[in-house]
């Protein structure tokens, strides 16, 4: 079976169990690029659709492909490398292209400090993330790197510094990678003898923001290459801002000399929420997806989920999805 047949048996499979609006808004931009041994290759569009699908639709995926499938499948996602188009309609001047072979940044524009909701448990880490996104490069907390559990908000800011930086200057030169994107990119100029251009895309970034740092454990060349290219671009003033599930210090298999780099500028924590902030976000989200609960029902979803906003997000999905 060709990886294109396979995906369309497990669109189909997906469209039986799941509601349309999920189906015309998470699957129907997947395009299925290879079947490499047991690992179906899926192309999504961006970084956020990637941990969206992750997150909420993982077990449906992997459902799918064992009922279709003739063997033993699993499948990878791979995030398009077509432009993130940062622009705005109605904005009168032209958009400002990026010098060729530039990294386009991957964000996603419905991530704003606007959107993000402030509470006791991340007032440090946004008041942090918004004076950076302000001045890029010339305040003290230069790296800033913040440290939390899964689904609190990490990637949410480090995206809305970057979506700022870029509405108040157009032609800034954003980076916003994964610590897997900037492996593979590595890993790749290795293949094809490009190093010296990967360095030089990397080190032109004004402002360089990777998340997940902790995935770079293991990985002596990626951190190699990640040491020069924070030191070149520390030493130039640019900004650098990163984000890791635990705080510099405890993190293991990373060098020495890179855990003393985070640990010269700032790193700030975001808390799970408590219970007020839980009630809040499920409010915001409802109203965000026209859900119209009482609020004895927020309570009830508040008490239940205590850890994680993405969480508390999925669940008024969910509700949504039943609803429709």
């Amino acid at each position: 079976m060709t990886h294109d047949k396979l995906w369309q048996a497990v669109y189909n499979e997906l469209a039986e169990t799941l509601p349309s609006h999920a189906i015309n808004t998470w699957f129907e931009p997947i395009s299925p690029i290879a079947l490499s041994g047991k690992e179906l290759v899926l192309e999504v569009p961006n970084q956020f659709f990637y941990e969206w699908i992750e997150s909420h639709y993982k077990h449906n995926l992997v459902s799918a492909l064992t009922k279709t499938s003739e063997r033993d499948v699993n499948f990878k996602f791979i995030v398009s490398a077509k432009k993130t188009d940062l622009s705005v309609s109605d904005d009168p001047q032209p958009k400002q292209k990026k010098p060729n072979g530039f990294l386009d940044p991957l964000l996603n524009n419905n991530y704003s400090f606007e959107k993000f909701i402030e509470g006791s448990n991340n007032q440090f880490a946004k008041n942090a993330a918004i004076s950076v996104a302000s001045d890029p490069g010339n305040s003290s907390f230069n790296p800033l790197i913040v440290y939390g559990g899964v689904g609190l908000g990490k990637t949410h800011l480090i995206h809305s510094i970057g979506n700022a930086v870029l509405k108040e200057n157009p032609s800034a030169k954003v980076v916003l990678v994964t610590s897997e994107k900037f492996t593979l990119d590595f890993v790749n100029s290795l293949r094809k003898n490009k190093t010296v251009e990967f360095a030089k895309k990397y080190r032109s970034a004004d402002i360089l923001l990777i998340d997940d740092i902790q995935f770079f454990r293991g990985k002596e060349q990626t951190q190699e290459q990640f040491f020069h290219t924070f030191n070149e671009l520390h030493q130039a003033g640019k900004q650098i801002v990163l984000t890791a599930d635990r705080y510099p210090a405890e993190m293991q298999g990373l060098q020495d000399r890179l855990l003393s780099r985070f640990q010269s500028g700032l790193a700030v924590d975001i808390q799970p929420p408590d219970f007020e902030m839980r009630v809040a976000i499920l409010m915001e989200k409802a109203e965000q997806n026209g859900v119209d609960l009482s609020y004895d029902i927020f309570e009830f979803i508040a008490r239940h989920i205590k850890s994680n906003v993405r969480d508390l997000e999925g669940t008024i999905i969910r509700i949504l999805a039943r609803s429709s």
